[in-house]
């Protein structure tokens, strides 16, 4: 064997990864940005054409410039443009995702035909982040493409389609888009049939009076801090997870959620100035709360509490509760305590975060016992976690009231805050294990936390009554 022959066999005998099959090749590159699976075409001939291939096309402007970061804007913009455009022009197979980063401007023709040649190759995944001063439209084929399953809009862009079909569309996620008028989401909601899951963050809705959120399909709506005046209806037979944080401008009218297992609710930009405002947004949370009675779980914040307190409006009963959490703002919301419980009889577990600041502790009301105590403490209620505990004499009676009644508890976390009212941990457990306790199994654990986040348990100490 020559030696030029003895050298090729032992390239080739040890270039494993060449040796593999474009498929498997093409879905290692497709986890790299564009740039670095487009230089990859230099290592051999075998790789030479190989990025035209690659399912997934992530362009990003960023990453493009990194190596041009003395160039003035225009020419990394135009360096960029022109990479992109050499990128579709010589795509030779379908795109299952396609991701697009601009933090530079480009004009609506550039991006548009960008689409437009991504779309003619049957994408799936379309994820688009573009920032402009002045929002901007989007081609129309772009609501109208059949092979479409995840749309994530992450741009300055006005959506006013003349037509919408996305028949195979499943996810939606839209943030800080800009939204016309009320028929913009029916029209949305419409035109896909398939829709599980719909998340709008942030988006412009300043023309819009009724946000109509109605769609058999849909089984997951998650929506955040959106602005306009609009009052909301809710109708999704089969939604199964609701995430509602933002206003409740108006009275809401929610219904069919017999399907419901999840709720998050959080009405966080209401600000409850007098009695009136507080009695307002309870009989708003009222209604809500009346169309999630099927729920399994349920998240409460702040002013959802507090207007209930204030309002006196009916609680529903929670048949299918086991997972409550509660955050209240001050201690007085823990007044609502027992008539949740009271509300929940089948609950197993109960989350509460005592995440007010120090400066917003009220004095403690002496806590409502009842001679009927809520049938969820005497057989179902099993794990208690209270997070940002600090060991105030209101948190220690709440304790005293849950030990007290919880006649089958298996498990009390206490995760303290980083400013509690203990000296030291030993003074901490000394303190609370001397509470006494009616369930025999009950078993106490402490962790402590950082001031915001989670961190690794400095201590954690388990006590048995």
């Amino acid at each position: 064997m020559s030696f030029k022959n003895s050298e090729d066999w032992r390239r080739q005998k040890y270039d494993r990864l060449s040796a593999l099959p474009d498929a498997v090749l093409c879905h290692i590159l497709s986890f790299l940005p564009m740039k670095y699976v487009v230089a990859t075409s230099i290592l051999s001939t075998r790789w030479k054409y190989l990025y035209m291939s690659v399912p997934v096309i992530e362009l990003d402007d960023t990453v493009h410039s990194q190596e041009e970061e003395e160039s003035q804007d225009n020419i990394r913009s135009d360096s960029f443009r022109r990479f992109a455009d050499r990128v579709l022009m010589l795509r030779n197979a379908d795109i299952i995702q396609f991701h697009l980063k601009c933090t530079t401007t480009f004009e609506s023709s550039v991006i548009n035909a960008w689409l437009c040649a991504v779309l003619l190759h049957k994408v799936q995944v379309l994820n688009l982040f573009m920032k402009y001063d002045n929002p901007r439209c989007l081609t129309s084929e772009l609501f109208t493409c059949k092979t479409l399953q995840w749309l994530n809009l992450d741009s300055s862009i006005i959506i006013k389609p003349k037509l919408v079909h996305l028949p195979n569309l499943k996810i939606l996620r839209l943030f800080g888009v800009e939204l016309t008028d009320d028929g913009s989401i029916p029209q949305i909601l419409a035109g896909c049939p398939k829709l599980e899951h719909l998340h709008m963050c942030g988006c412009q809705l300043h023309g819009i009076q009724v946000l109509d959120i109605s769609t058999p399909s849909l089984k997951s709506l998650e929506f955040f801090n959106c602005y306009g005046a609009f009052r909301v209806v809710i109708d999704t037979p089969n939604l199964e997870d609701l995430c509602y944080v933002d206003f409740l401008n108006g009275d809401p009218l929610v219904k069919n959620l017999k399907s419901l297992v999840k709720a998050y609710l959080f009405p966080y930009s209401v600000t409850l100035q007098n009695t009136d405002d507080a009695c307002l947004c309870g009989g708003h949370v009222s209604k809500f709360l009346n169309a999630m009675a099927n729920t399994k779980s349920l998240t409460l914040l702040t002013v959802c509490l507090e207007g209930l307190l204030h309002s006196g409006c009916s609680i529903p009963k929670f048949q299918n509760l086991t997972y409550m959490k509660l955050v209240p703002r001050h201690n007085c919301h823990w007044e609502l305590l027992p008539i949740l419980l009271h509300s929940t009889p089948n609950l197993k577990t109960l989350a509460l975060d005592m995440e007010f600041p120090d400066n917003d502790i009220r004095q403690w009301p002496k806590f409502p016992v009842t001679q009927n105590q809520p049938i969820c403490l005497a057989q179902y209620l099993r794990t208690v976690d209270i997070f940002n505990f600090k060991g105030m004499q209101f948190e220690l009676d709440l304790l005293s009231y849950l030990l007290q009644y919880g006649q089958v508890l298996e498990k009390i976390n206490l995760i303290f805050s980083q400013n509690n009212g203990f000296s030291n941990w030993s003074d901490a457990v000394r303190k609370i294990s001397a509470l006494p306790k009616t369930s025999s199994t009950c078993q106490l654990e402490f962790l402590c936390t950082s001031k915001n986040t989670f961190c690794k348990p400095v201590c954690l100490t388990s006590i048995r009554s």
